[in-house]
């Protein structure tokens, strides 16, 4: 499995907005869900900083990933456009190779 993490600093009247672009339901999860090889999208947001999330995207391969975001450049722009209008800061924090089951 690969992921891909994000961290987000949202604008606070922005929050209910930002969650519904981001969230399970959401345009983002969405568009992924196009892909067979997306697994699933974790929106974790910071208890004490109730305007900072993290989110967790993750894919079968990073091959996949990659080939899809190429594949959708257009979609993924215009959504990542909606989500800067929600945020001050968006940080991607990286990508990583899950390490295999035991």
């Amino acid at each position: 499995m690969f992921v891909t993490i994000w961290s987000y600093e949202v604008e606070p009247e922005h929050r209910l907005a930002f969650e519904a672009l981001y969230g399970e339901s959401g345009p983002w999860v969405e568009l992924f869900r196009a892909s067979p090889d997306y697994v699933r999208t974790i929106l974790v947001i910071d208890p004490v900083r109730r305007n900072l999330y993290t989110s967790v995207d993750v894919w079968k391969t990073r091959a996949a990933y990659e080939l899809f975001c190429d594949e959708q450049a257009a979609v993924y722009a215009a959504l990542d456009d909606q989500g800067d209008a929600l945020t001050k800061h968006e940080t991607h924090l990286g990508t990583w190779q899950l390490s295999p089951d035991p």
